[in-house]
C-alpha cells in the first residue's frame, strides 16, 4: 500500500471531518449543560448518541469530563459505553485488515499470522 496524494487527501478529509464532528459535540455538551441549568431547550440523548456514533467520541468524552454533564445518568452512560466499545472493536478490526492487506502486497506467501512462532529459548540453542 503506497502513500499516494489521493490517500493523503482522504486522510486529511477524515481528520477534518473528525475535528468538525468532535467540535460540534463539545459545543452541544456546553449548550445542553447551560440549558439544563436554566431549564431551557435541551438536546436529546439520541442526538448525542448519534453524533458519538458518527465519530464524535472524543468531543463527547471531553464534554462529559470538563462540564460534568451526562455523567450520572446510568442509561445514557450504558449506551455511550456500548458505542465506544463498538468503535474500539471496529478500529482493531480495521487495523487487522490493513495488516493483512499490507502482508499480501509485500509478495510473501504467508501472512504475518501464519508464520511459525519461535521462542527466544529455541533461538538461543542455534549454532
Amino acid at each position: 500500500m503506497a502513500i499516494t496524494p489521493a490517500l493523503l487527501n482522504r486522510i486529511a478529509l477524515a481528520i477534518a471531518y473528525l475535528m468538525v464532528v468532535n467540535g460540534l459535540v463539545l459545543v452541544l455538551y456546553v449548550f445542553d449543560k447551560q440549558s439544563a441549568q436554566r431549564k431551557g431547550l435541551r438536546i436529546s440523548e439520541n442526538t448525542f448518541h448519534l453524533l458519538t456514533l458518527m465519530g464524535g467520541t472524543l468531543g463527547a468524552i471531553l464534554g462529559q469530563k470538563l462540564f460534568r454533564h451526562k455523567t450520572r445518568k446510568s442509561s445514557f452512560q450504558t449506551v455511550f459505553r456500548i458505542i465506544v466499545a463498538a468503535q474500539i472493536f471496529a478500529l482493531f478490526v480495521a487495523i487487522f485488515l490493513v495488516a493483512i492487506a499490507l502482508g499480501n502486497q509485500s509478495g510473501q506467501d504467508k501472512n504475518f499470522f501464519d508464520r511459525p512462532v519461535r521462542s527466544n529459548l529455541e533461538s538461543s540453542f542455534e549454532y
